[in-house]
């Protein structure tokens, strides 16, 4: 079974929907819910851009709809609020880390994708017992990645790929410096990595009915 998908992105497939992956490709201990919950995320986030919808409204409905499990749906409320409260500076982020692309032009598929991973990078925690981390860094940028493959193109990927690079050396230097060779998604950005997007609009606008994820 697939979860429904809505006009323009596919639907979210069977394995990212499973609670019970290999534990073994989440060393840092946020596992396939969080995967999950990002992809209910980007869905919502994407919907609400594109329709003005309210969305503590979406996000029901997609959790709904989805039959998305507990821990994945409050992993995708918790992602949808953080970006909702702090979209101006995500935002800000987003256009220091990449400033020959204005955030309103890029793709809204690829919006989505970037604040959600930029919330984490800024903001977002474990759950439970790592309720303290932070979201590391290779697990925030990989996982976007992985969502501009599902819900995108690969010339979507190089994007995302090199504007969390970009992002990343504006934020947390000494963390790209500190990853090396071992995290070649930072150390193959440069700013030619940064392709073009098609054109967006911004149209989250003043949506701040959905609580927002503590930080």
């Amino acid at each position: 079974m697939t979860s429904s998908g809505i006009a323009g992105l596919p639907p979210i497939p069977e394995e990212w929907m499973a609670l019970d992956g290999d534990a073994s490709e989440w060393p840092e201990g946020f596992g396939d819910e969080r995967r999950r919950g990002r992809a209910v995320a980007v869905q919502v986030l994407y919907e609400v851009d594109l329709t003005k919808r309210d969305p503590s409204t979406v996000v029901d409905r997609r959790i709904a709809d989805d039959r998305t499990p507990p821990a994945s749906a409050s992993s995708a409320r918790a992602l949808v609020g953080g970006v909702v409260a702090r979209l101006a500076e995500i935002d800000r982020t987003l256009a220091d880390g990449a400033p020959q692309w204005p955030v309103q032009r890029i793709d809204p598929v690829e919006r989505s994708i970037l604040r959600v991973a930029t919330f984490e990078l800024l903001h977002a925690r474990g759950e439970g017992d790592r309720s303290s981390e932070r979201v590391p860094v290779r697990v925030a940028i990989n996982e976007a990645v992985e969502l501009a493959r599902l819900f995108g193109t690969e010339a979507s990927v190089r994007f995302v790929n090199g504007v969390l690079g970009a992002v990343v050396r504006q934020i947390a230097p000494d963390t790209t410096d500190a990853l090396g060779a071992t995290m070649p998604v930072l150390n193959r950005v440069d700013a030619d990595d940064v392709g073009a997007s098609p054109t967006g609009e911004d149209g989250l606008g003043d949506v701040g009915a959905v609580s927002p994820a503590e930080s």
